[in-house]
């Protein structure tokens, strides 16, 4: 429901009171209002590992889904759709990602078939398509190939866009308006300018100029009869002339004043001779935002300015919008102010470097104690990038701050947008505000608000609708399926409709993952059915629209440190693949195997190797608990649960947990019991690491890896279990990877430095006062920075570049 508030203000002395509506009017603009914002919206913001990439890397991503409605991370939706788009907004390839929690990850190989050229990437949801509002996330990438010297970037005569935009939208005659400003290149870039305004006589009525991204403001009283021109010098010393037009000889006109701490004013403002036919008119001052709003009615009387004052702590959290609506509900004025309640909230990340040692560098993780409270606060679900400190090859157009806080409600393009929520000050605060000045009105139009309410025609997609047909002369009743794994691998009953048809929403399961189907005949047997089977997915055919191209600009600039004889020697022709991070090996790059799920299963050498499951190792170790047991490990049954306790014997910290980290199938157990009597013959292999390299503080006690068996002993097929039916889906999620970089032959080179990947941790949980440990190679890099996006435990946004030197903090 809208939520009317009764609120006092300040009015030039009079106190005015706002007041739920008492006309019609008022009645059909609340409700109309109510109801455009009724459902839920979403917003999503992907951080990329870099927004640069040599042919031969992947694009390693982790999308965050926000609910706006409720300020909280989105738990309906599970399938995001992530894709990659050519220059010209065409799909090139889309993948279905899992998102849980409102969190999910992935990696797009760029491979040969990627030219020298811009990209897209575009990742979206169901649920986005039933507003009229696009929240898709769109990023401009870079791909570079080794046809680099063929690509000659088209040489533009630079052409210059200036607008002058009044804020509300109005420039009127003797009123004293506020006049935002912004020039922007053929590029859509800003430039640096100053100016100065001169009227028809010559005479210099004043003077402008504006910040790096060409945006700035003055105060500007025009008079009746006068005509103006602004002549402005760019900062290459270019000279631009320009009227200054559409001055209006009646209206009103706003200003809004957000710079005091705890105070915002808005005044209203009109001219003699506008006051003689509106000074009996009601107006309403609405401040809204996601459906929330408070409404003040007011009217000139006999001035012809009026004044309204505002606590900030009774404002909205970020972006809010003052609208003017004249007794007909038509809207006159609009301005968005950002208000900003987390400067002093202390979200911050600490990171030291704690040593060097085997070719690898460890940092830990931890939180800063909050400046406020004096608590610590807690972070879950963080991305991390670890990239060198020169690197050109990471500039996001958003961070996650912006992403959700601003994007969703301004209609025209940001430059930069991320700049204004990183390493926050008062400048930027300020140059926020005049950002919004020239942003003009709202994303959300007035006209949409009161003729096209969003319906939900479009829904939450979760999975895949699995729906299949029973070949058999007999009624069957019930079918069991084994449930992906995803959710587990346990099975479940699913009953058959007429004519032994089924269906079953909400289908966690990856693509090219095997299912497995049952039925249960009247005697209560499973049986091996004949059957019809067919994961279903709705039709993804999808573009990036001119106007979003039209504000993504060209992010590709000369590289003269890359040529084409340095790209060929930037890669070893083969790669090396670990969990989560790449080592530079000093013998020969062990061999890989694919099991039958194309899962990679590292051949390490060393005491935590790899072990192929053999018929002799079965013997020796009939359960797979049995060996387990035999590597530094308790396993016993819990005294309360009854269930499998594993125990390191030997811990890296009595505070935390002492189990391992256990994967089936690379899909971590939460707990133990699945492994409860279950045979050694049943895996194909397991990999036990007792150092948990490359998986941060879960990995703290160990990692042990299980991979369950698709082939004989021998080698050859095996046969499915007699009573079930087997299929692999045909449409499903994408297999999320751990991490791999490429094998780079020189971390010395130019091109590492300025394009290289150091590691990427998409997952990254940090508690309270507990610290986090992540371990990467060492590149010889001295100076790294850290790139961390995610969401805190309240559900507020955590975003910050950390720079680390690793000479000055080890000596430390």
């Amino acid at each position: 429901m809208a939520k009317f508030y009764t609120t006092f203000l300040l009015f030039f002395g009079t106190l005015i009171i706002a007041q739920s509506p008492t006309n019609s009017a008022d009645n059909q603009l609340f409700e109309k209002y109510e109801s455009y914002f009724e459902l839920p919206r979403e917003s999503i913001f992907v951080h990329l590992n870099k927004t640069s990439f040599i042919v031969g890397e992947s694009v390693w991503f982790k999308s965050y889904v926000f609910d706006r409605h409720n300020s909280l991370r989105s738990k309906k939706t599970t399938n995001v759709n992530v894709g990659i788009y050519d220059e010209n907004g065409v799909l090139i390839k889309n993948y279905l990602w899992f998102c849980y929690g409102g969190s999910g990850k992935g990696n797009i190989q760029i491979d040969s078939t990627f030219k020298t050229g811009e990209y897209y990437i575009k990742a979206s949801t169901n649920w986005m398509k039933n507003f009229e509002e696009n929240d898709a996330f769109i990023q401009k990438i870079r791909v570079i190939s080794n046809d680099l010297q063929e690509h000659k970037p088209d040489v533009i005569n630079t052409e210059y866009d200036m607008q002058f935009l009044p804020e509300g939208g109005h420039l009127i005659t003797d009123v004293n308006n506020n006049v935002g400003f912004k020039i922007i290149d053929n590029k859509g870039q800003g430039v640096k300018v100053i100016g100065t305004i001169y009227d028809d006589s010559d005479v210099e009525i004043t003077s402008f100029k504006s910040n790096t991204f060409g945006i700035g403001s003055f105060l500007f009283n025009p008079q009746k009869g006068k005509q103006y021109v602004a002549k402005i010098t760019t900062s290459n010393s270019r000279e631009i002339t320009q009227d200054i037009t559409n001055i209006e000889p009646t209206g009103i006109a706003i200003k809004v004043n957000s710079q005091h701490p705890e105070k915002v004013y808005v005044t209203v403002s009109t001219n003699k001779e506008t006051l003689k036919s509106i000074k009996d008119k009601t107006y309403r001052l609405l401040l809204h935002k996601n459906g929330e709003l408070k409404s003040l009615p007011f009217s000139f009387q006999d001035k012809i300015t009026q004044v309204f004052e505002y606590s900030k702590s009774d404002l909205f959290k970020g972006v809010n919008t003052f609208t003017v609506f004249d007794e007909n509900n038509t809207p006159l004025l609009e301005r968005l102010i950002y208000i900003n309640k987390s400067i002093d909230d202390g979200n911050e990340i600490l990171i030291s470097a704690l040593n060097l040692a085997e070719d690898s560098v460890a940092v830990s993780i931890s939180t800063a104690l909050n400046k406020t409270s004096g608590e610590f606060k807690e972070y879950t679900d963080l991305s991390i990038s670890v990239l060198p400190e020169s690197t050109v090859g990471y500039d996001p157009d958003h961070n996650i701050i912006s992403a959700n806080r601003l994007k969703p409600y301004v209609k025209g393009y940001v430059e930069k947008a991320s700049y204004y929520f990183t390493d926050i000050t008062m400048k930027k605060e300020f140059e926020l505000d005049l950002l919004l000045l020239t942003q003009g009105w709202s994303r959300y139009n007035w006209h949409s608000i009161f003729n096209n309410a969003p319906k939900a025609l479009y829904e939450f997609e979760n999975g895949v609708v699995l729906e299949g047909k029973i070949h058999s002369s007999e009624e069957i009743t019930k079918i069991r399926i084994q449930e992906p794994k995803l959710i587990g691998y346990n099975w479940t009953t699913v009953n058959v409709k007429e004519n032994n048809n089924f269906r079953v929403d909400n289908f966690f399961v990856i693509k090219d993952e095997a299912i497995r189907v049952s039925y249960v005949d009247k005697e209560g047997k499973l049986i091996k059915p004949k059957i019809y089977l067919n994961a279903k997915l709705n039709a993804f055919n999808d573009y990036i629209s001119n106007e979003d191209l039209k504000y993504n600009n060209s992010i590709f600039k000369k590289s003269e440190f890359i040529s084409k004889s340095s790209f060929e020697s930037f890669f070893y022709n083969d790669m090396i693949e670990l969990d989560e991070v790449l080592l530079e090996p000093k013998s020969k790059a062990p061999e890989k195997k694919l099991n039958s799920f194309g899962i990679k299963m590292n051949l390490l050498s060393g005491k935590d190797n790899f072990i192929q499951v053999t018929e002799s190792f079965v013997r020796s170790f009939p359960k797979i608990l049995d060996y387990i047991h035999t590597q530094g490990y308790q396993v016993s049954r819990a005294s309360q649960t009854g269930g499998v306790d594993i125990i390191n014997l030997k811990p890296i910290t009595f505070k935390a947990s002492r189990s391992p980290a256990v994967f089936l199938d690379d899909v971590q157990l939460t707990d133990f019991d699945l492994l409860l009597n279950m045979s050694t013959a049943d895996f194909e292999g397991i990999n036990v690491d007792k150092t948990g390299f490359g998986t941060g503080m879960i990995g703290a006690n160990g990692v042990i890896r299980l991979y369950t068996r698709r082939t004989s002993f021998e080698g050859i097929t095996k046969k499915n279990d007699e009573f079930a039916f087997t299929r692999l889906a045909n449409n499903g999620f994408t297999e999320s990877k751990s991490f791999y970089a490429p094998k780079y032959k020189s971390y010395r080179s130019d091109i590492f430095k300025y394009y290289g990947v150091i590691a990427w941790f998409p997952d990254v949980f940090v508690g309270g006062d507990k610290s986090q440990i992540l371990k990467f190679p060492d590149t010889k890099s001295d100076i790294i920075n850290f790139y961390i996006e995610g969401y805190d435990s309240q559900g507020e946004f955590v975003s910050q570049i950390s720079t680390l030197n690793l000479k000055t903090s080890l000596k430390e």
